[in-house]
């Protein structure tokens, strides 16, 4: 796709989840900064100029898709987040979410089965609708808002944020009410996962260490360090009562969530592991492994029994580059 009225740079490109649009970030040579729809449909389009007001070189530093594809959604350097219909390039809402610092948005993500998106500038989290583009009520002090510093679970009921250093909080949605009390401990936080019911919460500290709370009550259930590197992944089962960590020093780990037990010993695979994902019901997993000694990635799959132990060797699906 190319333009042919401005000689642009392209920062960003990002395909619609049905695979009939892009959208891209420009910058033009005195430093105006927009974005462009495309349709896939029609490649000798030029696409639909969204025209985002600002100057600066990078002016806009996120554009995305919505989950469903039906917005889109750019924020700029200067504080300004903008929805805008995915068909038509239409303008649905604009404002400016940034108020003190100056340092414009730091973020935003979506909610994966919900109308929902979460912007994040000035230190706090503001969660929004996409259906009617205000903000509906969450509004909460956030020091660390960098990618894993929040987590939804699944159902859309609960949201999970770190607020400050060392100290998480959970709130109900989407009335938008503290659950608890702070979880708090000393270390940096890497990453954190709701559960899929909102029920059991983890937290991934110092690299390799992984902490699994009770939501309901607060309580720390257990704190378990399984692999010798950084976990690079944690997921939940879709059923909420196992979870999977996937780590560089060529291991997975399977837990139990609702006691933060772990179930056998790690799984050792012959390279690191990209990713780890459970399926049928914590009855399979699958996992993304980086092969030692090559610059090639397979997808591996393993039967598990009752009790998580391998009953077959990985069975290669495909490798690719």
């Amino acid at each position: 796709f190319k333009t042919k009225s401005d000689q642009l740079y392209v920062a960003i490109a990002k395909l619609s989840p049905d695979a009939t649009r892009i959208i891209t970030s420009h910058c033009t040579p005195d430093g105006t900064a927009y974005a462009r729809l495309f349709d896939l449909i029609n490649t000798n389009s030029e696409g639909v100029r969204l025209n985002q007001p600002g100057s600066g070189f990078r002016n806009l530093e996120q554009v995305e898709f919505s989950p469903d594809g039906r917005q889109v959604v750019t924020s700029s350097i200067n504080g300004t987040l903008t929805i805008w219909d995915s068909s038509t390039g239409e303008l649905k809402f604009s404002t400016i979410t940034t108020t003190k610092s100056g340092f414009g948005n730091e973020g935003f993500s979506f909610h994966e089965h919900k109308p929902w998106m979460l912007s994040m500038a000035d230190n706090r989290v503001v969660m929004w609708s996409l259906r009617s583009a205000p903000c509906f009520g969450l509004r909460i002090p956030n020091e660390w808002v960098g990618e894993g510093g929040s987590s939804f679970s699944r159902d859309g009921t609960r949201f999970a944020n770190i607020t400050r250093p060392g100290v998480v909080e959970v709130w109900s949605l989407p009335n938008c009410k503290r659950i608890g009390s702070d979880l708090s401990q000393t270390d940096w936080i890497d990453m954190l996962r709701l559960s899929p019911d909102g029920r059991h919460l983890a937290i991934v500290t110092g690299k390799s260490k992984i902490q699994f709370w009770n939501v309901e009550n607060s309580k720390l259930l257990a704190t378990q360090t399984a692999h010798k590197d950084e976990i690079v992944t944690f997921h939940f089962s879709e059923d909420s009562r196992q979870a999977v960590t996937a780590s560089r020093d060529h291991t997975v780990a399977l837990w139990d969530a609702d006691s933060g037990a772990a179930l056998g010993i790690p799984i050792v695979f012959d390279g690191s592991v990209l990713d780890a994902i459970l399926l049928d019901g914590g009855r399979s997993l699958l996992s993304i492994v980086e092969k030692s000694g090559t610059k090639r990635a397979g997808v591996e799959l393993i039967r598990l029994s009752e009790h998580a132990s391998p009953i077959e060797l990985p069975l290669p699906i495909f490798e690719c580059d």
